[in-house]
């Protein structure tokens, strides 16, 4: 009870509820929909676990019954102890359970997570920053090279192909973990990347006309 804050007490019939993402950034619910309807049994339990815990998901008890928690009733929750991590799900008590691919990707990211190899959103997008930061670093400086002539115009354009490689794959490890959701209102990176429009300008400077064909 003291690790998790709380203790199980009953639960409801297996029924249907929504259930209410509390942290977006987290990867045992990032994937998840606002509003995710699914159908479970209901866990209750002797107290709410916050302020102790972080909620990542509520139960809405307007939605089914047999709850006994009110109205901010968590249903998964982190918490962390000194360099130790703990998160919890009350969620997967029917067979069915196992074949719902949502539900699979929250236990792998809380699996993840509490085992160290997954970060937050923030921490991600603040390792993406630090990346493009970096390029736009190096790109303004090889184009500064080339016009004080340090570099020529072969060398400038393999510079450029190596600095559109490395973005390219910046996007790559961007849309991998945001699951392909690259949403304005939910990321940073949505119209803010100016990068590969002035490789693709300053590619277009470089390149020669194509050798007219004589009609025959």
């Amino acid at each position: 009870a003291d690790l998790y804050c709380t203790r199980f007490v009953n639960h409801s019939a297996v029924v249907t509820a929504h259930l209410t993402v509390e942290d977006r950034a987290h990867p045992s619910t990032r994937m998840l929909p606002a509003d995710w309807v699914r159908k479970d049994e209901w866990y209750n339990f002797t107290r709410n676990p916050r302020p102790e815990t972080h909620p990542l998901l509520t139960v809405d008890e307007t939605t089914y019954q047999g709850s006994t928690m009110g109205k901010a009733h968590p249903i998964a929750w982190y918490r962390t102890i000194g360099k130790g991590r703990l998160w919890f799900t009350a969620l997967g008590h029917t067979d069915e359970s196992f074949s719902e691919p949502l539900l699979l990707e929250h236990l792998l990211g809380g699996i993840q997570w509490a085992a160290g190899h997954a970060v937050t959103t923030e921490q991600s997008d603040a390792s993406f920053r630090t990346t493009d930061e970096a390029l736009q670093r190096d790109f303004t400086a090889t184009v500064a090279r080339r016009l004080d002539g340090r570099l020529s115009a072969a060398e400038y354009a393999t510079a450029l192909h190596a600095l559109r490689s490395r973005e390219l794959e910046m996007f790559e490890a961007i849309r991998r973990h945001h699951f392909d959701d690259l949403t304005e209102s939910n990321h940073w990176h949505r119209g803010r990347l100016k990068f590969p429009g002035n490789i693709e300008m300053e590619m277009m400077s470089l390149q020669k006309p194509a050798p007219s064909v004589p009609a025959e």
